[in-house]
């Protein structure tokens, strides 16, 4: 496994599984940080090819896979337009998958229903997603009220909201050819983000800073952590340079 790919496995588990987090605030904007990262790729002159919005909550016990497969009918009936694309009750754990196209945007959401045993009990969780693949989504009115509502749906208002959002450029012009550390350096400086660790490669580096700005954050080696920042350079002719970056930590693979 590369080391890229290492590096994101154990930052995942540490930002979903064993870290603390810290509680947003009264009046805190589920999509301020997403507003701070367009504004960092409009000034940067990138395109957006990707967003996302990811978050997990734990909803308690359920009884057992009669109980689940009712929840899934509930949860269902009120989607109005959801497509059920995944249903599984045949393992230990169960999981079932809902997805909507957002009318007339590029938007995609998707809430996923697991149970899986715990102690001796069944635990339910809901992990929704809201996805795009341009800007101007991304800054939409419409987009706030939509993540809220699904927030309040889903019972996921203590959760932590996952938020990131991709861009890929030429290598040859990529940041006039400045080292992938400098860049990474220049793009913490411009956030106002303290560097808390980094991982470098010659074709890839990782940074994670913090960021006072933004309420939600993880604990991690005892240093506040909410923001991480890949950045992937290609090698050959027409080759790109993919930068990744999220809030607490990125979710996907980079």
């Amino acid at each position: 496994m590369e080391m890229g790919k290492i590096w994101f496995v154990v930052v995942l588990l540490l930002g979903l599984v064993a870290v603390q987090f810290a509680n947003s605030l009264g009046g805190h904007s589920n999509v301020q940080a997403a507003n701070d990262l367009l504004e960092l790729a409009e000034e940067k002159n990138w395109d957006i090819d990707e967003w996302q919005f990811l978050i997990r909550d734990e909803q308690g016990i359920i009884l057992d896979r009669g109980a689940f497969e009712q929840h899934v009918h509930i949860v269902s009936k009120e989607l109005d337009g959801w497509e059920l694309t995944a249903f599984d009750t045949s393992e230990q754990e169960w999981k079932a998958v809902l997805t909507h196209q957002v009318p007339d945007t590029d938007m995609q959401e998707t809430i996923s229903l697991f149970a899986y045993p715990q102690q001796g009990q069944n635990q339910l969780s809901h992990t929704y997603t809201l996805q795009g693949s341009y800007a101007h989504t991304l800054s939409s009115k419409q987009l706030e009220p939509l993540l809220d509502k699904r927030i309040d749906f889903f019972s996921l208002n203590e959760a932590t909201v996952y938020t990131q959002i991709k861009s890929s450029q030429n290598s040859i012009s990529f940041e006039n050819g400045k080292p992938l550390p400098d860049v990474a350096n220049d793009l913490l400086q411009t956030l106002h983000a303290e560097t808390v660790e980094a991982l470098q490669e010659e074709s890839f580096v990782s940074f994670s800073g913090y960021l006072k700005d933004w309420d939600q954050a993880i604990t991690t080696n005892n240093q506040d952590m909410n923001l991480q920042l890949a950045i992937r350079q290609e090698e050959g002719l027409g080759s790109r340079t993919t930068v990744t970056i999220g809030t607490p930590i990125i979710t996907t693979e980079y």
